[in-house]
């Protein structure tokens, strides 16, 4: 049974539309070197159909890392590079960006299984506990009272349900 989907989508930088031009159903994640595969063969299409490709947005997860570094990119801080020749036309480059909202879910995430976030190195840790120290403390007062009104206890008790964390709403509520 099929438990992982990969959606290859198309969206114009200066019209308001998405355009699915793959969807591929997989026991488990596809691997990263299939993933550049079908990211090149779409590119190809696409570039030939008429499109201009200009960048590639994609979530975190180990098979579009794997597609980046097969590619000859790196998020690291030592050798950035972001980039990579067009396949079609070398004169113009093809830039790998990062998911936000994907992003935020993944700082919450790392938050919430204990990681620390520092803005600045000479600053403090950002933790979860004080994300529940907040709620907690604002939870008992009247609404208007309270520093963050709008954040529940679904918003900071991710282990209760499990499809909490995936919601990228409630991510997006609490980190800002």
């Amino acid at each position: 049974m099929d438990d992982h989907g990969l959606v290859i989508m198309f969206q114009p930088l200066y019209d308001n539309y998405s355009q699915p031009i793959a969807v591929f159903a997989s026991k488990g994640p596809t691997h990263g070197d299939a993933v550049v595969k079908l990211v090149i063969q779409s590119i190809a299409l696409l570039e030939k159909a008429g499109a201009k490709v200009h960048g590639i947005v994609a979530g975190g997860g180990a098979p579009n890392r794997r597609m980046c570094t097969e590619l000859g990119c790196s998020g690291k801080m030592e050798g950035f590079k972001n980039s990579f020749k067009h396949l079609v036309d070398e004169e113009r480059y093809v830039f790998l960006f990062s998911d936000t909202l994907h992003l935020i879910k993944t700082i919450r995430k790392r938050l919430e299984n204990g990681s620390k976030l520092k803005i600045h190195p000479d600053d403090g840790s950002i933790e979860w506990e004080h994300f529940e120290i907040l709620h907690d403390l604002g939870k008992h007062q009247p609404a208007r009272n309270r520093w963050c009104p709008n954040i529940t206890d679904t918003h900071v008790k991710l282990k209760d349900n499990h499809f909490t964390k995936m919601r990228v709403i409630l991510a997006l509520q609490v980190v800002f």
